[in-house]
């Protein structure tokens, strides 16, 4: 359920399947997105075309205290998947049974 103080971001080159409030399509302007936006809820792709992917944008907010308390991962990629959700349980996020890593 989505309440007002919700802000959702997703970070993907190609999905625009899912409702949220704003789109980055390639790791820059997702990682400008998280550092300017009232982000609550990402939805993330690994990869993310040329250049950077998920994963790089997943380090990077964690090093830049960034990351918002909630995670979800789009990604088909099986490896790249896994590397984005050991990333975020380096940093006390559990992964929950509806998708979402949550920060514990």
């Amino acid at each position: 359920m989505t309440t007002s103080k919700d802000f959702y971001l997703l970070i993907d080159d190609i999905r625009d399947q899912y409702d949220v409030e704003h789109t980055a399509r390639t790791a820059d302007e997702g990682m400008l997105a998280l550092k300017t936006l009232p982000v609550t809820h990402l939805l993330i792709d690994h990869d993310l075309g040329e250049g950077k992917s998920g994963y790089d944008v997943i380090n990077w907010a964690i090093e830049n205290d960034v990351l918002p308390p909630r995670v979800f991962i789009v990604s088909a990629n099986p490896v790249g998947r896994n590397n984005i959700g050991r990333a975020l349980e380096s940093v006390g996020y559990t992964f929950k049974i509806n998708g979402w890593y949550v920060k514990t």
